[in-house]
């Protein structure tokens, strides 16, 4: 009997084996680390963003209130602040409706 002192044709079968499971981990663990929230996690709401002073909810934020409701709040903060009378107030409130 010759003994070669190698592994044979089962050894290189499993050095294969061990290296295509190894490649295998490598790239599931980098797919796992570099890919976005939801690829891995779709129960996540998307985020949403408070409405700005001015603009009721719903309203997306690039719509800019009507000049008609910005002058009708700085009425209300005069007459908050006791600039103007009610009467003031309410003649120019009209004035405002009427454009």
């Amino acid at each position: 009997m010759i003994y070669s002192g190698g592994m044979g044709l089962g050894g290189i079968w499993l050095i294969i084996l061990l290296v295509i499971v190894i490649a295998l981990l490598v790239l599931i663990a980098v797919r796992l680390f570099t890919g976005p929230a939801q690829h891995w996690d779709r129960r996540m709401p998307p985020p949403t963003v408070p409405p700005m002073p001015g603009h009721p909810p719903g309203v997306p934020l690039d719509t800019p209130p009507s000049a008609q409701n910005r002058a009708r709040d700085i009425l209300d903060e005069r007459l908050a602040r006791g600039e103007i009378t009610p009467e003031q107030y309410r003649e120019l409130r009209r004035a405002i409706e009427e454009q």
